[in-house]
């Protein structure tokens, strides 16, 4: 097996072969466990594959590995890397509609949401594209913006509407109430204790 420091002396195209065997054939055959157990002792975690500038943790969601995606993000594995089309591992998992994955990159980060990708979507719109109401609930529960436009400047309600997505469209709103709701209650609570403090003084 060729280790990390061997491919300095090795010219480009070489180079590129190898980090591709050594770094990502593993999590593209498929086999988890072996992912597991040859991946993690011999790369640099965020190494490229040439061809998309896939890391590996794109190949494990792509591939739908749960137990390498985990392993990869506490290993500090960059969830905000996006490969060549823009896409973060997150957009992935919403697109593919990887519910496992997606509440396992928002344990380790719950501001993943955020990220646009190349055409300005985000993990929302992705869910909405690619017909994941699940996903889109959960996203909304985390505090995701249903307002967020894409570079053709819809928001997620009028994605959906367009799309025909009527049990999204639903569960946007439901979610939209629910968060505006909860945050009224937090204010609420807030300005009540700002109050008692303020009455003992």
């Amino acid at each position: 097996m060729v280790l990390m420091d061997d491919l300095e002396e090795l010219d480009r195209e070489q180079a590129q072969k190898i980090q591709k065997t050594v770094i990502h054939e593993v999590i593209l055959s498929g086999d988890e466990a072996a992912a597991l157990k040859e991946y993690f002792p011999i790369t640099k975690i965020d190494m490229r594959e040439p061809e998309n500038l896939n890391t590996g943790l794109h190949l494990a969601v792509e591939n739908n590995m749960l137990e390498v995606v985990k392993k990869l993000v506490k290993k500090k594995a960059d969830v905000n890397m996006e490969n060549r089309f823009g896409y973060t591992p997150m957009h992935l998992a919403a697109s593919k509609g990887f519910t496992e994955i997606v509440t396992a990159l928002l344990e380790y980060c719950p501001d993943l949401f955020h990220a646009n990708n190349a055409k300005g979507y985000t993990a929302l719109h992705l869910a909405i594209i690619y017909d994941n109401p699940e996903i889109v609930g959960m996203l909304m529960k985390v505090g995701d913006d249903p307002y967020d436009k894409t570079k053709d400047d819809e928001n997620a309600f009028e994605l959906a509407e367009r799309m025909g997505r009527d049990d999204i469209v639903r569960i946007l709103k439901e979610e939209w109430i629910d968060n505006t709701e909860r945050g009224k209650r937090k204010r609420a609570h807030m300005m009540e204790c700002f109050d008692n403090l303020m009455r003992r003084k």
